[in-house]
């Protein structure tokens, strides 16, 4: 849908840089997305928006129709054709009728359309996009983020939001921003070895960093660890190494002096993995210890498990 929503922008760039009033129609399921699509407009587009049931519609807003009048309809109702029925009537008014549609139709003049079988309860997880894509594309084109200057005394009032909105989407901002980097480090060629086999079981992986210490290529792991940390600057970075106590591990934990660089010992295979299929959301602290206990219990002592109690696994 999001595909089809920029294809339909494009093609009606104009007009929906012109629009002045809108309304938008539909019924069922539909009439959330409609409201929601008419609080959109108004909100970003700073013009006059308004939401109707298609009989609704029918029945007395309709008349107020001029052919600077921009409408849209949401029609995903397979039970009958009645959306259609209005859109073509509301096009002998206006040239800016629009139709967002799950449907097949005859004539696409006009029609956003992706052809599925979903419910119709469903179908506002993808109607919404058109609308939203709209509204994104008009608000940038026009720069129309100011209000009217007399805007603020009525925020002085009132608010939509809490005192500490800003610090909050600051703070999650933030936290967005700061992605994970994951450092696997050890002795010889360990750490290219866990790579490979991460990567043959979940996939390449851009964010998996591997550092063979003490090898031809890398000598002493410090310069590469310092490397990292100034190549990702704005990251946390987790790095798992081989032993306690070892040379690698004990120079990877001077780097803990900045609260961003967290160092896990005693590395395996599922520990990596747990690490690279954490939510980034997370708390990095807790993603780390969900890791752990997991791996943990993946260290089992086989002779005392019954053999039908393996499971059958590729790997």
């Amino acid at each position: 849908m999001y595909q089809k929503a920029e294809e339909f922008t494009r093609e009606h760039y104009q007009d929906f840089l012109e629009m002045n009033q809108v309304i938008i129609v539909s019924d069922g399921a539909g009439m959330g997305i409609a409201r929601e699509a008419a609080l959109k407009f108004g909100e970003t587009l700073k013009i006059p928006a308004l939401y109707y049931e298609s009989e609704e519609y029918i029945h007395g807003p309709n008349m107020q129709l001029t052919p600077e009048y921009a409408v849209f309809f949401v029609d995903t109702n397979k039970n009958h054709n009645r959306m259609q029925e209005i859109f073509a009537a509301t096009g002998r008014i206006t040239q800016k009728s629009y139709v967002v549609t799950n449907k097949r139709v005859e004539n696409k003049e006009r029609v956003c359309s992706v052809e599925n079988q979903v419910r119709n309860e469903i179908t506002p997880l993808f109607t919404g996009v058109l609308f939203q894509y709209i509204a994104a594309v008009v608000t940038e084109e026009k720069n129309q983020f100011q209000c009217h200057p007399l805007f603020e005394k009525f925020e002085e009032r009132i608010h939509c939001k809490t005192k500490d909105y800003k610090r909050i989407m600051k703070e999650k901002e933030k936290k967005v921003k700061r992605m994970r980097k994951y450092v696997v480090a050890a002795h010889g060629r360990m750490a290219e070895g866990i790579r490979s086999t991460v990567e043959l079981i979940v996939g390449p992986q851009e964010n998996l960093i591997c550092i063979n210490a003490y090898t031809e290529e890398c000598q002493d792991p410090m310069p590469e660890f310092q490397r990292i940390l100034a190549e990702y600057p704005e990251d946390e970075v987790v790095i798992m190494t081989d032993l306690l106590g070892g040379s690698v591990n004990n120079n990877a934990l001077t780097l803990t002096r900045e609260q961003r660089v967290h160092v896990v010992t005693g590395m395996s295979l599922a520990l990596v993995i747990g690490m690279l299929m954490s939510d980034q959301e997370e708390d990095t602290k807790t993603a780390i210890e969900k890791a752990l206990a997991e791996a943990r219990e993946g260290m089992v002592y086989c002779e005392n498990i019954e053999a039908e109690e393996l499971e059958d696994d590729e790997f």
